[in-house]
């Protein structure tokens, strides 16, 4: 009985830990980093062997890092195992769509909408990280990194005037573009699963970043994999 006491005891401080830098308005993740970052740095070949399994010589580097460093990216992609079969898919249904379905028999083709060739499975798997952020204090962070991730609702959306959304009405007719988050636990202070833009977004102290990760595994896999991922980039900055 009197273990069973210890280990509740136990188990109560730990979760208690885990909130208690939110709660006291501190983080235990704390450095000096510039803001000139180039995230190739701290992503490498060897993280994505590591929890993939498949050979380096598979991967492809993806390095957008000649912008500002909030824009900046860095990352690995490489071919699904159905590689070609979706990239065969995807050019029929390219080419079809091209010809408005004339020239197909299949009633799914006919219906296409061009915001639907947006959300086509790409035959590749893809890790990136990039989006660096960098606050002012751990305060600002905490908002500003919560208010970026609440998700609108429809009619709040609508009123937020949005030149891209605007612009999107008129080549889609995509019927929700409003972005989606699920709060995520055991990265950094805090973690948000963006559905939309497939990316776990991390805030770590005063800094923050995000690892795009969309890989022929469920989400719940590619979220604990970004997670891990994430803690190895931030112990490497």
């Amino acid at each position: 009985m009197n273990h069973l006491l210890v280990i509740i005891s136990l188990s109560v401080f730990f979760l208690s830990s885990c909130n208690k830098n939110l709660d006291d308005g501190s983080s235990s993740f704390s450095k000096s980093i510039d803001l000139s970052i180039d995230p190739c740095d701290y992503i490498s070949k060897q993280m994505i062997v590591c929890h993939f399994g498949l050979s380096s010589a598979n991967l492809e580097l993806t390095n957008d890092s000649n912008h500002a460093s909030t824009f900046s990216q860095c990352g690995y992609s490489w071919g699904k195992t159905n590689h070609g079969e979706i990239q065969a898919n995807q050019t029929y249904i390219m080419t079809a769509y091209a010809s408005e379905g004339t020239n197909s028999n299949d009633d799914n083709i006919k219906e296409l909408e061009r915001s639907d060739l947006t959300h086509l499975e790409l035959p590749s798997n893809h890790v990136i990280i990039g989006r660096f952020i960098k606050y002012n204090d751990y305060e600002s962070a905490v908002i500003d990194f919560k208010t970026a991730h609440k998700s609108p609702s429809e009619e709040e959306f609508n009123k937020t005037p949005n030149t891209i959304s605007e612009i999107s009405d008129g080549l889609s007719h995509e019927t929700d573009r409003r972005p989606i988050f699920t709060e995520v636990e055991g990265a950094g202070d805090l973690a948000f699963y963006d559905h939309k833009s497939k990316s776990l977004d991390v805030c770590y102290g005063t800094l923050s970043f995000s690892i795009f990760i969309e890989t022929e595994f469920d989400i719940e896999t590619n979220i604990l994999i970004a997670k891990k991922l994430a803690n190895e980039v931030w112990n490497k900055l």
